[in-house]
């Protein structure tokens, strides 16, 4: 293999570090920077949003209910959140 450069790679390295700060190249460049104009968020993103957040509560409610004394466990907290209640007054 040579020691000598290759004149075509010479010529593809000079042409590749071509200057990219014209005035074009830095406004497409700003233009792919800039955030979209616009609402953010659709119609159909915010639906998706509260039906998640919808379900998680469902979930969250529904869960503890499957165990064996849930039940109980409910009259207690609601009668404990009712005492709390009643005492802050």
């Amino acid at each position: 293999m040579s020691d000598a450069p290759d004149p075509q790679l010479l010529r593809w390295f000079a042409e590749s570090r071509a200057a990219l700060d014209d005035a074009q190249f830095m406004e497409r460049v700003a233009g792919r920077l800039r955030p979209p104009r616009g609402p953010r968020l659709g119609p159909a993103a915010a639906r998706s949003i509260a039906a998640a957040m919808l379900s998680g509560i469902a979930t969250g409610i529904a869960a503890p209910l499957r165990l064996r004394r849930a039940g109980l466990l409910a009259l207690v907290a609601a009668a404990v959140t009712l005492c709390t209640g009643l005492l802050s007054l």
